[in-house]
């Protein structure tokens, strides 16, 4: 029998925090790579959490995020924090462990959120993880899922309608990959249509490397010593915008230039953003939460397609 002290040594951390994480201990906060860590080190040794319910009723279940797809592996660490705090508002009744996965994960787990677009031998592979996926943006090829789909198309309106004033319009972000998916590209394409539309595209104030805070730092200084800098950016990720912005301040330039920052998934648990276009806003994330628990207590059997406007937030 796996125990908690062969956990804690493989994964390099407290017997403490072992027993936290693997008894999803909510008056303590433990960092969602580290709780990564430990589930993993679980796995390997083949621990497997107790699904009965414990003295005060509760049953625990493990929700896997399947991101790849918008943050690529090893790339920065998303903090799911804030999950644990929508769901003791729920108050569902059941302890929810959240943990990230990726393309190489064999285990086993009660549900996934899956952001797509994946393939059809992806969709299968998560199928023999868990029982219950729901899908973000992906069209799934089975009807047994249920799927939330965000209208970006609306959101990129709204991001031109707040920079609309400017005289110059950019976007700085970055471009990662997944195997042989371009991440990133997506977004860029779509700001560059909406401006085109509008007779405000420039095409050499889309400035773009890899996605990192060191990547945005470097292409707003860039911008402001070749004295090129636009007065309205959208930027791509929040791993890029926490850059940009530490570049803007350090040269004095933040308050003479209007942001948006295009966030999917969470990088920083608080921020100084002017403006942010929220596509996966808390009231999406808890829907996602609520469908997976009516799946997993089978209060609900048919599949269901939710759309979701982003949220240009303050």
């Amino acid at each position: 029998m796996v125990t908690m002290k062969e956990i804690a040594e493989k994964a390099g951390v407290s017997l403490s925090t072992v027993s936290r994480v693997l008894n999803n201990d909510a008056t303590i906060r433990v960092r969602m790579d580290i709780r990564n860590n430990v589930l993993k080190a679980a796995d390997e040794l083949g621990y497997r959490l107790q699904k009965t319910k414990k003295a005060d009723g509760m049953a625990t279940y493990i929700i896997a995020i399947a991101d790849s797809r918008l943050v690529p592996m090893g790339s920065y660490h998303p903090d799911y924090d804030f999950l644990y705090d929508l769901v003791g508002e729920m108050k569902l009744g059941s302890r929810i462990v959240f943990r990230r996965i990726g393309k190489d994960f064999d285990g086993m787990v009660d549900a996934v959120i899956a952001f797509g677009p994946m393939s059809k031998e992806e969709e299968t592979k998560l199928s023999k993880i868990a029982p219950v996926i729901l899908y973000i943006d992906h069209n799934t090829h089975s009807y047994a899922y249920d799927t939330i789909i965000v209208d970006y198309g609306n959101g990129m309106n709204d991001v031109f309608n707040y920079l609309g004033h400017c005289k110059k319009i950019g976007y700085i972000g970055g471009i990662g990959t997944d195997g042989n998916r371009t991440i990133g590209q997506q977004r860029i394409d779509n700001f560059k249509q909406v401006l085109q539309s509008h007779g405000k595209l420039d095409e050499s104030a889309f400035l773009v490397a890899d996605i990192s805070r060191d990547s945005g730092w470097q292409l707003a200084e860039k911008a402001i010593k070749e004295n090129r800098l636009c007065n309205g950016y959208l930027i791509g990720q929040e791993a890029v915008a926490s850059g940009v912005i530490g570049a803007l301040k350090q040269y004095g330039k933040f308050d003479e230039v209007s942001l948006v920052v295009y966030r999917d998934i969470p990088y920083l648990k608080e921020s100084a953003y002017p403006k942010v276009l929220n596509l996966f806003s808390q009231t999406v994330w808890k829907s996602a939460i609520h469908m997976i628990m009516e799946k997993i207590s089978g209060e609900r059997i048919e599949s269901l397609v939710v759309y979701a406007p982003p949220r240009l937030e303050s």
